[in-house]
């Protein structure tokens, strides 16, 4: 032992201990880099996945609007029905009975108030749907590629078939059809059910990405 270079050795061992921390340094700043790069494109998702949201959120609200204003739209064409049905049977009485004129006058003017609703109801509704529809674009726009895509265009399928249904049967009502309060009540009970359902799965599609998201995001700091 006493031939031994124990200078050399202690240099030796100290530059393997140097190399060792060396790998174990570089392996770490491979593994941050990694993380970090990850993290970027990750924290990216989840900005495009906020502004989904954002979208959905407008959407959702916009379907509500319209919705609504069908419902109302629904009950104003039955109120002018009924007046004009009124009015009708007015002058089918006057030859025969004396009809107050003021009759008449609240008729008519309740014609009136229900046309300029409609007509009002009616220009709210080429608003919101030119809305929906540029919403609705930029929302399967967006998430083109992904696994939800074909999700959420089928459930877009479906609100404008909800939609198109209802203002078909507000427009196939015969003239001389008035309905009771019940009845109108009942039809958009359908109409806000089928509503709920359909925005449940629209919702839960942005909620489970978001949730997805979030989750991977966790996982990666757990790893570093």
């Amino acid at each position: 032992m006493g031939n031994w270079d124990w200078s050399a050795i202690f240099t030796g061992c100290a530059v393997a201990v140097s190399l060792i921390a060396l790998w174990l340094q570089r392996r770490d700043l491979k593994k941050q880099a990694k993380y970090q790069r990850d993290t970027f494109e990750l924290q990216n998702i989840i900005n495009e996945n906020n502004i989904l949201i954002d979208l959905a959120a407008e959407v959702i609200g916009n379907i509500q609007n319209q919705v609504q204003v069908l419902e109302t739209l629904y009950q104003e064409e039955n109120f002018k029905r009924s007046s004009e049905n009124n009015i009708l049977e007015l002058g089918r009485l006057r030859p025969q009975y004396e009809v107050d004129p003021n009759d008449f006058k609240e008729q008519r003017d309740n014609k009136q108030k229900a046309e300029e609703k409609i007509e009002e109801l009616n220009d709210f509704m080429k608003d919101l749907t030119k809305e929906l529809t540029d919403k609705g674009n930029a929302i399967q726009l967006q998430m083109s590629g992904s696994e939800t895509y074909d999700d959420v265009r089928n459930i877009m399928k479906e609100i404008q078939e909800l939609l198109s249904d209802m203002r078909l049967e507000i427009e196939s009502v015969d003239q001389d059809v008035v309905f009771k309060k019940v009845e109108i009540l009942n039809w958009a009970k359908q109409y806000t059910d089928k509503e709920i359902a359909i925005l449940d799965k629209f919702r839960d599609v942005f909620i489970d990405k978001k949730g997805k998201s979030s989750k991977k995001l966790e996982e990666m700091k757990l790893e570093v």
